[in-house]
């Protein structure tokens, strides 16, 4: 007995030497042999992806981001088979060239079961480009957008009238974050403005000023998960499979059967967050089969205000059936989730710059008051975007303002493809095909060989030279929307938005901010918690 004991003592200490010798063998590989090891970057970097999940669950994952490249240079390598550049020739490169596909990164909140992807989430060049065009395109042409300005007004004029009611006559301090998010939020699943340009309908969390159903604790729950989750591919596809996806995703209803949050929008063959647009225009029961939804892309829809929603029903029959109802129910999620985050984080920080730098509100009340005195039926949320967009310190004053906080700030990846191995400035040898290459707009938008050493101070006179050609290379180093022909589709919506928000707050109130008080974390886009705000009727 006390022999056998001895050799299987023995062989279990010759397995574990074995392993030891194994992992060493494999760090030592990934850290000294790697192609990417002349890159350099953390030691933990070379050898998992797992360390960013602390500093994606810290919501700070772009300050990680920028320290990194403050202290090991342009490129840096923060993942066995990943980069990042800081560098703007890089970022351009990463994200003009075809054959910079996206990575798994994006289809992993994609149903597994359908397989449905919206236009964000899609990664061959080519099918992106067809949706664009067909599909999405019309819902966002110039003509379009200019038909949103007036849900813009009136929801903003509403949130005005709700924002005083909070406020004593004689001026008062709040945080202002919870009532920003229900602006940019507000129809069938989060609030105001991009839901009922999506669907046509506002589901009215403006007028009840406050999160209703939880839907937006819910959303920002989700995209903070799913940001989290990604960094770690493997585990990303594990959770976005066919056994776990439907319990992450499965709807949670109250006991008077009201849908709560947004697991709607991911089931909807179970329950949708669509059910108000589609009992209004069907009749139906609030919760309803993916069906029902489909109905209300038929002949009802067309009775819509014009909406994101209207202009899909509207398709060319080609188009339609190309894509179907499926991908358009995505791509009206995608605009949901997305739309309404970043449009609440450029809000957030143009009232934080400009209550930090009061000065700059004065600049924009003397360029802009004009406009409300020249006629007597003018209020601040009515005044023509066209006319505002001419107030060259409101157009300085927001540019620097999402230069300087971003409301996208994680890393978008692309991965290499067959011809571009050498195609990104600054390497040192052609990339393995499939790396994992990106740049975090934070760093990008902080770049002091684009916008100088004082990049990181708030200065929106930069905006305002007449050096045409530094001009440019600011524009190209404005990497807030992104690039390309990936650029984000809602851009002059939110543009529009926040030309229109920003100056019938300056006309409205004079406000103060401290430096330094604004509380934010990252979950894809940027989530403002925290923003306290001293506010006095002019």
């Amino acid at each position: 007995m006390a022999v056998t004991d001895f050799f299987t003592d023995i062989g279990v200490v010759q397995l574990l030497v074995i392993a030891l010798a194994a992992l060493s063998a494999r760090a030592f590989y990934l850290r000294y042999l790697h192609p990417l090891s002349r890159y350099p970057g953390p030691f933990l970097a070379s050898q998992t992806d797992f360390w960013k999940l602390i500093a994606y669950a810290r919501g700070k994952q772009h300050t990680v981001d920028y320290t990194l490249h403050e202290v090991y240079g342009p490129i840096v390598r923060d993942g066995p088979n990943s980069l990042r550049f800081s560098d703007l020739e890089a970022f351009k490169a990463i994200y003009g060239f075809k054959n910079f596909e996206k990575t798994d990164y994006y289809v992993l909140a994609g149903a597994p079961e359908r397989r449905k992807f919206a236009l964000f989430q899609l990664r061959g060049e080519e099918q992106h480009r067809i949706r664009r065009k067909q599909i999405v395109f019309p819902s966002f042409s110039a003509k379009a957008i200019a038909s949103y300005e007036p849900v813009i007004a009136r929801n903003l004029s509403l949130w005005l009238e709700k924002l005083g009611d909070d406020v004593p006559l004689g001026g008062g301090n709040l945080n202002i974050a919870p009532r920003i998010r229900y602006m940019p939020m507000d129809t069938g699943t989060n609030t105001t403005l991009v839901t009922e340009i999506a669907h046509g309908n506002s589901m009215g969390f403006v007028a009840a000023n406050r999160d209703l159903h939880g839907v937006i604790a819910e959303k920002e729950r989700m995209t903070r998960s799913v940001n989290i989750y990604a960094q770690v591919h493997w585990l990303g596809r594990l959770l976005g499979s066919k056994l776990l996806w439907p319990k992450v995703t499965k709807p949670r209803i109250d006991e008077q059967g009201q849908i709560l949050g947004l697991g709607a929008i991911f089931d909807v063959s179970r329950a949708s967050n669509f059910s108000i647009e589609t009992k209004a225009l069907t009749g139906v029961s609030p919760q309803f089969s993916r069906k029902a939804f489909y109905a209300a892309l038929g002949e009802g829809a067309k009775s819509l205000p014009h909406s994101v929603l209207k202009g899909f029903v509207e398709t060319p029959p080609d188009a339609a059936r190309a894509w179907g109802n499926e991908q358009k129910l995505e791509d009206l999620g995608s605009l949901v989730m997305g739309g309404t985050g970043s449009t609440t984080a450029g809000s957030c920080a143009c009232l934080y710059h400009l209550g930090t730098h009061p000065s700059w509100q004065q600049a924009i009340l003397s360029e802009i008051t004009p406009l409300l005195t020249s006629d007597p039926t003018n209020t601040p949320p009515s005044l023509p975007f066209s006319a505002l967009s001419k107030s060259a310190s409101l157009r300085a004053v927001i540019k620097e303002s999402l230069r300087m906080t971003p409301p996208f700030v994680s890393v978008f990846e692309r991965q290499v493809g067959k011809g571009v191995e050498a195609a990104i400035p600054g390497l040192v040898a052609p990339l393995p095909l499939g790396t994992r290459v990106g740049c975090n707009h934070y760093v990008i938008t902080r770049s002091k060989a684009v916008f100088g050493e004082d990049a990181d101070e708030f200065k929106p006179e930069r905006w305002l030279i007449e050096d045409d050609a530094k001009l440019r290379q600011m524009e190209d180093g404005w990497a807030v929307f992104g690039r390309g022909a990936r650029v984000c589709i809602a851009k002059d919506i939110a543009l529009m938005f926040l030309t229109k928000a920003v100056a019938a707050m300056v006309l409205k109130w004079e406000f103060e901010v401290k430096e330094g008080s604004m509380k934010s974390v990252n979950g894809i886009d940027m989530q403002v918690r925290e923003l306290p705000i001293s506010l006095k009727a002019r």
